[in-house]
């Protein structure tokens, strides 16, 4: 019999480590401490067929750093079920809704499990759980103290990066700080940069971003508008874009001159979420001045009583509660979710077309991932990214803002009316949030 080890939590949910949020409430999600002890799951001996559905990048992404664990296990074949972001969630919810026993393995985005797990159709995880060897990254696929979903992606967080021989030339170091990354912007502006992109009449990933980094949320845990912070993300938005600090376009974006201008080196900072490390990858010209010298650092802290950072989102996988494989399901997630070898395999995804490295929120594997190291990208002057962000999962331990089905039409509310505030400039910050609350509590 082949046999995985896994972990079952010791402790009640009432003792797991409590995590703050937006708003103010508070829940148990992981990445606390306790003892745990070792469970075996056994996975069968004869021929195992696991049906997986999920997004089409994704379960591409899922299916490569799957090669060790289906060469390790020859009996198993995995059918692996694609679809695009608009179709793989109506036809997941249609086959879960009539009780089908397919998939066995689903790969859900955050924004869409919590419509799965109130209507019953994921079996309950928590057992499997080792609650203090998870990132607090599961409210989403929670309910009732139970969890039926376990992170794929945890590495979203937000990090400084940079030019490092801007930073050199003007004897600077990375911000500890959002007042010293002010103060860098004006002489990073006086010396011909920019410290940022952003786009007026598209402001919501910096208002996001702002809003995560001080502790807020458009909704709070139990899925009620909050904007907690919101007033004081805009403030300090607005403080930075009317000093003239950003290029006035998406950062990272394909449309507006924001990679023209990135590769003729006029941009010398430009802090976001990690993931948008990898863009540098395949959209800046090898001849700009930035190659080989980026560089990605820890986020600045925005307040003193905000986190040291957030994870903006991620997908989860859960096993279908009416799997006729349950034994084989739960190994494969256990593998994929809560191993070393899992955690290492995302990290090092290397397939053809395919861009997307990041960590599982298994604290063990994101140490392993840290030890190890993953491939050093030439851009970033051979820094070692995807281990660097590793180290700051581990050093944060950080949260997820709250999301379900509401949240791109929240998205595209909050886009529109903050929005306008900075493309009129007629509304304050506080007369902004006042009506960006109203429009959200509509929905």
């Amino acid at each position: 019999m082949k046999k995985v080890c896994l972990f079952m939590s010791c402790c009640i949910l009432t003792s797991m480590m409590l995590i703050s949020c937006g708003g103010g409430s508070e829940k148990a999600s992981g990445g606390g401490s306790g003892a745990v002890t070792m469970k075996e799951i056994t996975l069968p001996e004869g021929p195992v067929t696991i049906n997986m559905m999920g997004g089409a990048h994704l379960i591409t992404t899922t299916q490569a750093a799957l090669k060790k664990y289906m060469a390790d296990h020859p009996n198993v074949t995995i059918n692996f079920e694609k679809y695009s972001y608009a179709e793989y969630p109506v036809k997941m919810r249609l086959q879960l809704s009539n009780g089908d026993a397919v998939p066995d393995v689903v790969l859900v985005h955050d924004i869409f499990i919590p419509q799965f797990v109130k209507s019953g159709w994921l079996l309950d995880l928590t057992d499997m759980i080792p609650m203090d060897q998870v990132l607090p990254t599961m409210d989403n696929a929670s309910a009732g103290g139970r969890i039926y979903g376990l992170p794929n992606q945890a590495s979203t967080v937000f990090a400084f990066m940079y030019r490092g021989d801007v930073y050199d030339q003007l004897g600077l170091e990375p911000p500890e700080t959002w007042d010293e990354y002010f103060e860098q912007a004006l002489k990073l502006k006086d010396a011909g940069y920019y410290a940022g992109a952003m786009d007026p009449a598209n402001p919501n990933d910096y208002f996001l971003w702002y809003m995560g980094m001080l502790g807020g949320s458009l909704f709070d845990r139990q899925g009620k508008v909050s904007l907690y912070k919101a007033e004081e993300a805009l403030e300090m938005l607005k403080k930075a874009y009317d000093a003239g600090v950003f290029l006035k376009s998406g950062q990272t974006s394909t449309e507006g001159d924001y990679w023209t201008v990135f590769n003729e080196g006029k941009i010398a900072a430009f802090p976001g979420m990690s993931y948008e490390a990898s863009r540098y990858l395949t959209n800046m010209d090898p001849k700009s001045p930035a190659y080989g010298n980026l560089r990605l650092a820890p986020a600045m802290r925005f307040s003193q009583d905000g986190p040291l950072n957030f994870s903006v989102d991620t997908t989860f996988f859960s096993v279908n509660k009416n799997s006729k494989n349950l034994e084989a399901a739960l190994h494969l997630v256990q593998y994929l979710t809560l191993s070393e070898e899992g955690c290492l395999a995302f990290a090092n995804v290397d397939g053809e077309g395919i861009n997307a490295t990041y960590t599982t929120a298994y604290i063990p594997g994101i140490r392993k991932v840290v030890e190890q190291g993953t491939t050093p990208w030439p851009q970033f002057g051979g820094q070692r990214v995807i281990s660097d962000v590793a180290k700051i999962l581990l050093d944060t331990l950080p949260s997820i803002p709250y999301k379900d089905a509401r949240s791109p039409e929240a998205e595209d509310i909050a886009k529109r009316i903050v929005g306008d505030m900075f493309v009129n400039g007629k509304m304050t910050p506080a007369e902004t949030v006042a009506k960006l609350r109203t429009e959200l509590e509509r929905l």
